[in-house]
C-alpha cells in the first residue's frame, strides 16, 4: 500500500511538471512589430508588441552598429525570428526575439552589386530574395548567408519587361502550392519611371528552383502592393500607373488555381493614386489613396460588388503607407503611429490609436505570420 501511495504522489508530481512547464509564467513573446523610419536620419527603428500588451523599442535592445536605414522592410515566417532587408544598405539580417520579446540580430549579410533587395521569402531553408536594380533573383542559405544560385529574370519572356534599363523592377514575393510568385513592375527607370510594359509575375517551382511560367498581369501597369485574400483562392494587386492623380491605375485579382486574371476597380474610382492594398473578403476591399497634389492620403474601402468606394481614414501622410486586415480589425499606419477599427461591417467605426509614434509609421507585421510585411512599393 506504501509503494502504490509513493508511486501515485511521484505520477501527480510529474504531471504538475509537465504542465506547468507548458506556459511558463515569466513569458511574454512578441506577436506584432511596427517599424518606424526617419529620413532625416535615414535610419529605421522598430515597436514590438508583446503577448501581455507590452511595449518595447529596438533601440534599447539593438546595438547602434545593427541599426537599419530609413528604407527597410521585414517578413516573419517564425514565431521568434523575423528576416529584414535594408534596400539602402543592401543587407539581409535574422532578427531573433526572446521569450520576453527583445530583439537580437544573429545573421546580418551585404549582398554584391548593391542590388536593393526588395522582398523575401523563406522556404526549406532557402532565402528567395528579389533584387530590384538588378536583374537576377538571389537564393541564400538561411544558415550561412552562402548564394545557393541566381535566376535572370530580365531576358527571354521578360525582355520587354526589362526594355530600356535592362531590370525588370521585381518586388513582391508570395507562395502557394510550392510555387513562389514575384511580381516585377517593369518600368523604365533610366529617366521617366514610367511603365514599359503591363505588370508580370514569374512563378517559380520550389521542387526544382526553375521558372514554371511567366504571367502577363493584364489591365495592370506598375504594380506597387499585393495580398493574398483571407480565402485563399486569389492574389490581388493595386496597379498604379504613371502617378497620375489617380485615373490610370486597377485594382486586379490572379486565380491561384489557373492564373487568370481579372480586373474588379478602375483607379478613378478612388480620386487619386492608390498603393497599399489588403483584403477583407472577396467583395470588400481596402486601399490606401494619394492626392492628387500628394498633399495628403486616405484610406479608401471598395464594394466589388456594387463598384462603389467610401473613405473611411484620412491620414496625415503625403505618401501611402501599408494596411493590414486582420483578426477582423483593419490596421493603419501612417505619420501618426498606428490605427486599428475593429468593425468593418456596413461602416468602419471604433477607430484607436493603438501606438503613437513621433517617426513615421512604415510597415506592420505579425510573428509567424509571412502574409503581411514584405515588399511593395
Amino acid at each position: 500500500m506504501k509503494k502504490f501511495i509513493k508511486a501515485k504522489i511521484l505520477l501527480i508530481i510529474l504531471i504538475f511538471c509537465s504542465c506547468s512547464g507548458q506556459t511558463p509564467e515569466n513569458s511574454n513573446r512578441a506577436n506584432l512589430v511596427l517599424l518606424t523610419n526617419d529620413w532625416s536620419l535615414n535610419e529605421t527603428n522598430f515597436s514590438i508588441n508583446t503577448e501581455k500588451g507590452d511595449w518595447l523599442e529596438s533601440s534599447e535592445y539593438l546595438d547602434i552598429n545593427d541599426t537599419f536605414s530609413a528604407d527597410t522592410v521585414a517578413r516573419s515566417f517564425k514565431e521568434n525570428e523575423a528576416w529584414f532587408l535594408d534596400r539602402h544598405n543592401h543587407s539581409v539580417s535574422k532578427i531573433r526575439f526572446s521569450k520576453n520579446g527583445s530583439p537580437q540580430m544573429v545573421s546580418k549579410w551585404t549582398l554584391e552589386d548593391s542590388p536593393n533587395p526588395h522582398d523575401v521569402w523563406l522556404h526549406n531553408q532557402i532565402l528567395y530574395i528579389t533584387q530590384y536594380e538588378n536583374e537576377s533573383l538571389i537564393m541564400l542559405d538561411e544558415e550561412n548567408g552562402q548564394k545557393i544560385t541566381e535566376i535572370n529574370l530580365s531576358n527571354g519572356e521578360l525582355s520587354s519587361c526589362a526594355q530600356n534599363d535592362g531590370k525588370s523592377e521585381m518586388d513582391q514575393i508570395f507562395m502557394k502550392n510550392n510555387k513562389i510568385y514575384i511580381s516585377m513592375q517593369c518600368l523604365d527607370t533610366t529617366g521617366s519611371w514610367n511603365p514599359v510594359t503591363e505588370g508580370k509575375l514569374a512563378v517559380l517551382d520550389t521542387n526544382t528552383n526553375s521558372i514554371s511560367e511567366i504571367i502577363t498581369l493584364n489591365d495592370c501597369f506598375n504594380p506597387v502592393d499585393a495580398s493574398e485574400g483571407p480565402s485563399g483562392n486569389y492574389l490581388y494587386f493595386s496597379c498604379v500607373n504613371n502617378y497620375e492623380g489617380g485615373n490610370d491605375g486597377s485594382i486586379i485579382k490572379m486565380n491561384y488555381a489557373n492564373h487568370s486574371i481579372q480586373k474588379i476597380a478602375d483607379e478613378s474610382l478612388f480620386g487619386g493614386d492608390i498603393g497599399g492594398i489588403t483584403i477583407k473578403n472577396d467583395e470588400n476591399i481596402f486601399v490606401t489613396v494619394t492626392a492628387p497634389d500628394w498633399s495628403h492620403t486616405w484610406v479608401s474601402k471598395v464594394n466589388i460588388n456594387e463598384n462603389q468606394a467610401e473613405t473611411i481614414h484620412q491620414k496625415n501622410t503625403p505618401w501611402h503607407n501599408r494596411i493590414a486586415f486582420k483578426n477582423e480589425t483593419l490596421w493603419l499606419i501612417g505619420n501618426e503611429g498606428l490605427y486599428s477599427i475593429s468593425d468593418c461591417g456596413l461602416f468602419c467605426t471604433d477607430e484607436q490609436l493603438i501606438k503613437s509614434s513621433s517617426k513615421s509609421a512604415q510597415l506592420l507585421f505579425w510573428l509567424g505570420d509571412p502574409m503581411f510585411g514584405g515588399g511593395g512599393h
